[in-house]
């Protein structure tokens, strides 16, 4: 019997130290950053393109995700987002949703912050209601019910900062502002309301700030220098959103939630909407987009850098095209690549890691363990579930 004690005493030590963040603090404050469809190759292409390591790649603490579904060897992004926002496997295509199961709704990590009175938000170049943020903030059977994704995050979820590409049917602007959201459009607009918006976060004052630009993905930042198009001129760059977000949610002083998307990598890996009579555009935009998300990993990282209560995790949530680097053609200049199909694919993806509780996102994990690390090392308590069906409102979302 006292070996059997002195033995469960010993894995409990263990145990504890796994959770327990360096010199005993906890974070108070989650950054998660997906490269949506960045695999380990689109990071090696980037990275002989600029002629360096990536910003993610410098951060001391690495390692690898695997990532399949309930339902599949290859997830797709619904089912992916939805591992690492509640913990819990689901089938491709569903978004916070215990499916297959008994089709609860899961408390996901930003209803749980946004339950211990912390402020969060979402940022993404792809639609605002998509795939890859849907199941942050929403849950439902299907992620093509984007209408009622929309609706959950005005209802329910109420992201303080939700800045992306907007959707005019499933996120009309007219009824984004009835629920009391202030809605900008340009750039410049998007900086001036995130000055405004963080005085009054400062001053302890609810913000709701949408910043929806387009009607759907951003402009891919390749083709829009190549072919002069000048669409930037109003659009954000992946960055910029990032900066205006951590510029109002940095206010409150409970900390925040922040989810960055870069999900262009993922729609230049399938090739959708891209001119394909010229054979650079394909690389070309995931390069581009691979480095936005670098430039926006680097400004949370220097935004990060001496603070002791904040965790950063950079991922993904597959790999998208089957991607293979064939020539480093030198720095400034596209390498020499093959692409195997238009699809995701099943290769385990990278984990990057700096902050409180960084050392524990070593070695290959799941992609529910994003989930279950980052719930251990903040202290958030499972939230008692409703039983829900497409829609369900659950406590702590």
């Amino acid at each position: 019997m006292m070996r059997i004690r002195i033995g469960f005493v010993a894995i409990l030590a263990l145990f504890t130290l796994w959770v327990t963040p360096v010199l005993g603090k906890a974070p108070k404050t989650v950054i998660l950053m997906i490269g949506d469809g960045m695999g380990p190759e689109q990071v090696k292409a980037a990275r002989m393109y600029l002629g360096e390591k990536l910003s993610f790649e410098t951060f001391p603490h690495q390692g690898y995700v695997t990532t399949r579904s309930a339902s599949h060897k290859v997830t797709d992004s619904a089912a992916a987002a939805t591992s690492m926002a509640s913990g819990i496997k689901v089938a491709n295509g569903v978004i916070g949703l215990r499916l297959p199961g008994d089709g609860a709704a899961m408390p996901t990590i930003l209803g749980q912050f946004k339950a211990q009175g912390k402020s969060t938000g979402m940022v993404t170049n792809d639609a605002i209601v998509g795939a890859t943020p849907g199941p942050f903030a929403a849950h439902v059977k299907k992620r093509g019910l984007t209408r009622l994704i929309g609706k959950q995050y005005l209802t329910v979820s109420r992201p303080n900062v939700l800045f992306g590409g907007g959707d005019r049917k499933a996120w009309p602007l007219k009824l984004v502002r009835k629920h009391k959201y202030v809605v900008v459009e340009t750039a410049k607009d998007m900086d001036r309301a995130a000055a405004q918006a963080a005085r009054l976060v400062a001053r302890g004052k609810p913000v709701f700030l949408n910043a929806a630009f387009g009607s759907g993905q951003m402009p891919y930042q390749y083709i829009d220098e190549r072919d002069g198009h000048g669409k930037y001129k109003t659009y954000p760059r992946l960055g910029q959103m990032t900066r205006a977000a951590l510029k109002v949610l940095e206010k409150d002083r409970n900390g925040f939630f922040l989810m960055v998307e870069c999900g262009l990598i993922d729609k230049s890996g399938h090739s959708i909407k891209i001119k394909e009579e010229k054979p650079d555009t394909r690389i070309g935009c995931n390069v581009y987009e691979t480095l936005n998300f670098h430039e926006s990993a680097k400004a949370v990282a220097e935004w990060a850098k001496g603070r002791n209560d904040v965790l950063v995790v950079v991922t993904a949530d597959h790999e998208t095209g089957g991607m293979k680097v064939l020539k480093d053609n030198g720095k400034g200049k596209l390498p020499t690549v093959k692409w195997s199909h238009k699809n995701h694919t099943g290769v385990n993806i990278g984990v990057y890691a700096m902050g409180v509780g960084a050392e524990t996102f070593r070695g290959t994990i799941d992609n529910t363990d994003i989930y279950k690390k980052i719930a251990a090392l903040t202290g958030l308590k499972p939230v008692v579930e409703t039983t829900a069906t497409d829609g369900g409102k659950v406590a702590g979302n």
